[in-house]
């Protein structure tokens, strides 16, 4: 990866594709300094996190966009959605057709930042997605495998009980105050992180496999996916979210567990 004058015009390309998407898509009513500050700024690093990824990554093109489509829809779009539908924020209604149809039109969007990132930042490879896997998961035996795997996917919902803990006092009474609904039964955030653990770790083992890099890279990474579709994509586009919620939650209740998180994985999963 070249860091010369065609890299910065890829770069900008797809950080004004990203933003004009996240605008024209959603039909966004009214367009903030806020909003477009937000779209600007996650397009701009998402451009930074999939050029590295899909230059470093040993797969055809539409291996490729299928390595990265996956992990950014099911963190910045599935994930979000679960949420909203199980803890019931805000005065939604959360209906199943309401969920389908918001995880339909979030396909839309990843679905066209993917194509845009691959056409990009992508060089022609002809290694196969299957392929990778195969020798992937070949090098341990099943057992292993699955020890390896549940153990990093039951760090999630550990390390989000840890922080969540941490920033509770603090974010608790400001969902209160926008009318959100943020505790439904404890039994229900524990299946529902668990869950999160299991799916984080499926969607990000095909970029494990396929990325030939240094284990702190690797980290960064998969910190990078985590964060930036998990947090920055939402928390600095929405309006009404006060800074205190932005930084507390948005980063600290986000981000650290995501970096532990990616840390764990990274150590159990790479190869």
């Amino acid at each position: 990866m070249k860091f010369d004058a065609s890299f910065l015009a890829r770069i900008i390309v797809f950080t004004l594709a990203y933003g004009v998407i996240e605008v024209i898509i959603p039909q966004q009513p009214e367009l903030t300094i806020t909003y477009l500050f937000g779209a600007s700024i996650t397009g701009f690093l998402y451009a930074l996190l999939l050029s590295y990824t899909l230059t470093k990554m040993s797969l055809s093109r539409k291996a490729s966009l299928l390595t990265i489509f996956i992990p950014i829809y099911v963190i910045q779009g599935v994930n979000p959605m679960l949420e909203g539908f199980f803890f019931s924020f805000g005065e939604i209604d959360w209906t199943l057709t309401l969920l389908i149809g918001g995880l339909v039109f979030r396909a839309i969007q990843v679905i066209m930042y993917s194509i845009i990132a691959v056409v990009l930042f992508k060089t022609r490879i002809s290694n196969s997605l299957m392929e990778n896997l195969r020798d992937y998961f070949g090098r341990l035996r099943a057992h292993d495998w699955t020890w390896k795997i549940t153990l990093s996917a039951l760090s999630w919902p550990l390390l989000y009980f840890i922080f969540g803990s941490m920033v509770e006092p603090i974010v608790t009474p400001i969902y209160i105050d926008l009318g959100w609904h943020p505790f439904p039964p404890i039994e229900t955030i524990i299946t529902l992180q668990i869950f999160r653990g299991f799916l984080y770790v499926l969607v990000l083992l095909p970029i494990i496999a396929s990325l030939k890099i240094q284990k702190k890279w690797l980290h960064l990474v998969l910190v990078g996916f985590m964060f930036i579709g998990g947090s920055l994509a939402t928390f600095t586009i929405v309006e009404t979210f006060p800074v205190v919620l932005r930084i507390v939650h948005g980063f600290g209740d986000i981000l650290f567990p995501s970096l532990l998180f990616g840390a764990v994985t990274t150590y159990l999963l790479k190869k």
